[in-house]
């Protein structure tokens, strides 16, 4: 005879506690290997401007937030939770990322810390923080989008 407690249901003795979050990112990573040379992911670029302070003719300093989005398929975790609440890894280092250039930036430095999510279908979300970007006077600010450029 099954004894069951209050508020539990027979069937809840039959399924496994989720995964948590820290037993889902041990499993992908310890399984994860970096995509080789000829492995394509296409990557979104979110780029917005925070703060725009002119410092005089030459130069103009911004502080921008870049969201990168992209499929990595070797990191899928539907199978141990399917959920649409993210993991978050604490560092890069685990995983491939894309390297990012804005070209007409003369200093460009990380604030904060980077914030990187992996979604249950293998979506990676990857935000980073810059200041003192200073753009030269030969490019428009209206043309920052346009020159990000991922390597």
């Amino acid at each position: 005879m099954l004894t069951v407690s209050k508020g539990q249901e027979p069937d809840d003795f039959l399924n496994e506690p989720a995964w948590t979050d820290k037993q889902i990112v041990e499993h992908v990573l310890k399984i994860y290997r970096f995509p080789d040379a000829t492995t394509n992911i296409s990557i979104a670029v979110l780029l917005e401007v925070e703060r725009i302070l002119n410092n005089n003719d030459d130069q103009c300093h911004l502080r921008i937030q870049v969201t990168q989005r992209w499929i990595e398929s070797k990191l899928e975790y539907k199978r141990l939770r399917d959920s649409m609440h993210p993991v978050k890894l604490r560092s890069n280092s685990y995983i491939w990322n894309p390297s990012l250039n804005i070209e007409n930036a003369l200093h460009l430095m990380p604030i904060g810390k980077d914030h990187l999510r992996v979604y249950s279908n293998g979506l990676v979300e990857y935000s980073q923080r810059f200041d003192n970007g200073y753009l030269t006077a030969d490019q428009s600010v209206q043309k920052v989008p346009t020159l990000l450029r991922t390597l």
